[in-house]
């Protein structure tokens, strides 16, 4: 099978002072066969996101995760995590609250051939970001790629992708804005994540994560060859 991304992303936020769980429904169709969700907080140097289910199940926070920037009330962190074993029919992601926060989260569901397994991440914390990208190494995997990112910036308008990138989601929290991007191609060489941001430098973490299904199934050759002969 080939990788592919539902249409549909599922997605939440809370605004500042925000002290409890932030519950996501999520109706995929069909069953996905893995689940990415990316929870990008603001306004605190401090992580607090708690443990983050889907159905009900842990999901595993992915390496890096969480990677942050600054101290100050235009700090934040990004976190990503994965299920490669989602629960099927509807469900709900739920995000846990380790203390106030503002913060944004995208739940993206993936089909292809279990399990999936993740491929590569990488971080980008700056306090004078403007522009710049970190490379996700694929190794020749075919995978989905997609980013967390919170930037020191008032308007939502000021930070924009990379070309090759859309916005899944994507809020402000009035000094920050947070947001969720994928790579538009399934790709197998090497990707290049980032965004620009207008007016900076600013403060500026980014989260990238790539993610593969299994190898294929292949029929050893001497059975190949007796399935020819008979």
């Amino acid at each position: 099978m080939a990788i592919t991304k539902q249409s549909t992303v599922f997605t939440g936020e809370q605004p500042n002072s925000t002290n409890t769980e932030l519950n996501i429904s999520c109706t995929p169709s069909p069953d996905p066969d893995c689940v990415i969700c990316i929870v990008a907080q603001g306004q605190t140097g401090t992580d607090r996101v708690g443990t983050v289910t889907y159905g009900g199940s842990t999901m595993t926070e992915m390496s890096l995760s969480p990677s942050g920037q600054g101290s100050s009330t235009e700090a934040g962190t990004v976190h990503a995590f994965i299920d490669t074993s989602p629960a099927t029919g509807n469900q709900t992601c739920s995000i846990g609250s380790g203390g106030n926060k503002g913060c944004a989260a995208a739940v993206i569901m993936l089909n292809g051939t279990a399990p999936f397994s993740e491929v590569d991440t990488s971080v980008l914390t700056s306090a004078a970001y403007t522009n710049g990208t970190v490379t996700l190494s694929l190794g020749g995997e075919t995978s989905f790629c997609a980013f967390g990112w919170m930037a020191g910036r008032a308007d939502i308008a000021d930070v924009s992708p990379k070309t090759g990138w859309t916005s899944d989601h994507e809020y402000g929290l009035g000094n920050q804005t947070l947001g969720i991007y994928s790579y538009d191609t399934i790709a197998s060489t090497d990707v290049e994540a980032g965004a620009d941001t207008i007016g900076g430098p600013d403060d500026f973490v980014l989260l990238a994560v790539a993610v593969k299904e299994a190898a294929g199934t292949s029929i050893p050759i001497f059975q190949n060859y007796y399935r020819q002969q008979s």
